[in-house]
């Protein structure tokens, strides 16, 4: 009876390291495009809603870092600005994560001349689930001891 429960046990199991095998290469692919990822709070928005076939928005966040997940560990507790293009053809667009004093998980790219953006248009922005930074930080730690 024991067997029978460790192996039922295990066939469980499985199927959920697979499926984190395959996330973690979704997660290894957005990191490699990231200079910075962190985890924090905007504290600030600027940008001028528009909308129309085509329009690529830039906003800028004020944004403090709570967790650097890659990148400069000296960021943390401090206030950066990134840009955020968005594509916006109507209000349905707006993601409802981007708004002052919501909690999220970026991820930034040096944008050449001494800013941050997005680094990319339409997976930049997660919400800050604790298994996705833990994740993230194992994937980051395995990265750096290869």
């Amino acid at each position: 009876m024991k067997m029978l429960t460790s192996a039922v046990a295990l066939a469980l199991l499985l199927p959920s390291v697979v499926i984190a095998d395959d996330s973690d290469d979704t997660l290894k692919f957005y990191l490699e495009k990231s200079d910075l990822v962190v985890l924090g709070t905007i504290i600030e928005l600027w940008g001028i809603p528009m909308h129309g076939k085509g329009v690529v928005q830039p906003w800028t966040y004020e944004f403090r870092v709570t967790d650097v997940l890659k990148g400069d560990n000296d960021l943390k507790g401090k206030a950066i600005k990134f840009d955020i293009p968005r594509f916006m053809k109507d209000e349905k667009d707006v993601d409802p994560l981007l708004k002052k004093g919501s909690e999220c998980i970026v991820f930034l790219k040096d944008s050449g001349d001494s800013s941050w953006e997005t680094a990319d248009i339409w997976f930049g922005v997660h919400y800050p689930s604790p298994t996705m930074v833990e994740s993230i930080k194992r994937l980051v730690r395995d990265d750096q001891n290869e």
